[in-house]
């Protein structure tokens, strides 16, 4: 009796094969012969369907729906399971329908789930009895169980957050991140607020992505690469945003973080940070970005206390976030910054958005970056350093001779790493940052050569409201430069 072969086994049987390959590995299988692309074929448009759909998902506002392009969507007006996609609830209700959605979404931005908070047409949802599919995707959940959260009672937890004010529930949005497998680029719901419930649900979906395999089922979230945070615009009861990140920094493979608007005074929570499930969160990281933030030097240690794979940092200071205005000791922010991945750091960049409080006095000083290539600082660190110069020889800033400078430190070849190729200066043009400007780039022509050997690009910012005197210092440095350093390869720029 001959062997059954894939070949040979009934249609019914390999159909079902088909289907059970969507979507990871449905376009290699219709690709291997004639006859299974044949046996493909009724599933292409699906496919190529819900790839559109859900491929690079983020949720549709009402205000948007007239715009979104049904055609090039596969024509979803005639599809009975589609809808317009606006909470985590109706994502859910979509997956409980097609489980095999949920494996199409690579990219999930999910920042607005039901946001901003607004008036929404009453919907009437289901007691748990009658609730369907999504009842029975809540009851199979390993996750629930695994946390020890009754499935019962945490799809009435959902329906009432869905029946009470703006219709957001932290529970379905947390649900939803169990249900994602091949998800890589993940973006959290700006109304995203941690819960007992939905932390303990958190924690063991961390836990089991970062376990090894021992099946063909991928854990969700295990594949996420790129994670962001979501600025908290409600009004703060906290004072560390980035407690809600350190969960997501755990999972195995994130790479890259975005977190715009974050404010973060002092350390991590140490009981967050010392769950198994987290322990050294954000291993694996290799690029940080924040944007307009608040951030002290504490935060910014128990951040990146284990982030020895880090190559890029750039940071955006604001007071935006955070009132009253607070001060910022930016001094002690660039020397953690250095303390903490220093070693391996390859791209710097600090700069000042918006600041309604004041720059703490201090001295800093970038030469403990020995990998870095690119750097950009602003010149309110330039300031410190000029400013404690003329403390020390008590005389104003113009006043420092050659002779001081060379003693304070605070020259541009003492600011900078020898590795540096690429600087920039940042600036608003204001607050007496020409003397600054003056000050680093003292005898700056004859010292390049072997103060700073690799460097070959400098790009100062000169905006169209800098202040008339700092722009001509601007304009003057350039000319000066330009005719004092002429070896090839080296350039300097204005940069508006």
């Amino acid at each position: 009796m001959a062997v059954p072969t894939i070949l040979t086994i009934p249609t019914e049987l390999v159909d079902e094969i088909i289907q059970q390959t969507l979507p990871e590995g449905f376009e290699s299988l219709a690709l291997t012969c004639k006859k299974f692309y044949g046996l493909c074929a009724p599933s292409i448009h699906r496919h190529k369907y819900l790839r559109k759909i859900f491929q690079s998902f983020n949720y549709i506002e009402r205000s948007q729906r007239e715009n979104y392009d049904d055609a090039s969507a596969g024509n979803s007006s005639r599809d009975p399971t589609f809808s317009y996609i606006s909470t985590a609830f109706a994502l859910l209700e979509r997956i409980a329908i097609e489980p095999k959605v949920a494996r199409y979404i690579t990219e999930a931005d999910l920042a607005l789930d039901t946001y901003p908070p607004r008036v929404m047409s009453f919907r009437n949802i289901p007691e748990v009895d009658e609730a369907g599919p999504v009842a029975d995707l809540l009851a199979g959940s390993v996750h629930l169980k695994e946390a020890g959260l009754d499935w019962k009672e945490y799809y009435s937890r959902i329906r009432k957050d869905l029946q009470e004010g703006t219709y957001y529930s932290q529970h379905a949005a947390a649900f939803l991140l169990t249900l994602l497998p091949n998800t890589r680029t993940l973006v959290l719901p700006n109304a995203w607020k941690p819960l007992r419930a939905t932390e303990v649900l958190l924690e063991v979906l961390v836990r089991n992505a970062k376990r090894p395999k021992y099946s063909s089922d991928t854990p969700s979230l295990a594949k996420v690469t790129r994670f962001k945070s979501s600025p908290i615009f409600r009004l703060r009861e906290r004072r560390h945003d980035l407690d809600i990140a350190v969960p997501f920094l755990a999972l195995p493979h994130v790479q890259s973080f975005y977190g715009p608007m974050s404010l973060a005074i002092g350390s991590i929570s140490t009981e967050l940070a010392s769950k198994s499930a987290y322990f050294r969160y954000g291993e694996t990281l290799e690029t940080v970005e924040f944007m307009e933030c608040f951030i002290d030097e504490a935060a910014i240690a128990s951040f990146l206390k284990n982030a020895q794979r880090l190559k890029i940092f750039r940071h955006s200071h604001a007071n935006r976030p955070y009132r009253p205005a607070q001060d910022w000791d930016i001094c002690k922010f660039v020397a953690t910054i250095e303390r903490e991945v220093g070693s391996h750091l390859e791209e710097l960049s600090i700069s000042v958005s918006e600041s309604q409080g004041s720059i703490l006095p201090g001295k800093a000083s970038m030469r403990g970056f020995p990998r870095l290539r690119k750097l950009g600082f602003p010149l309110e660190i330039a300031m410190c350093n000029a400013r404690d110069a003329a403390s020390r020889f008590q005389t104003p800033i113009e006043g420092l001779t050659e002779e001081q400078l060379d003693k304070s430190g605070i020259l541009i070849g003492d600011l900078v790493p020898l590795s540096v190729t690429k600087l920039s200066l940042l600036s608003k043009g204001t607050n007496g940052h020409e003397m600054a400007l003056k000050a680093i780039f003292s005898n700056f022509a004859a010292k390049k050569a072997s103060q700073l050997p690799n460097l070959e690009e400098i790009n100062i910012s000169c905006p169209w409201e800098a202040e008339d005197s700092y722009a001509d210092v601007c304009e003057g440095l350039v000319r000066g430069l330009v005719r004092g350093i002429k070896p090839a390869g080296f350039s300097i720029h204005l940069i508006p």
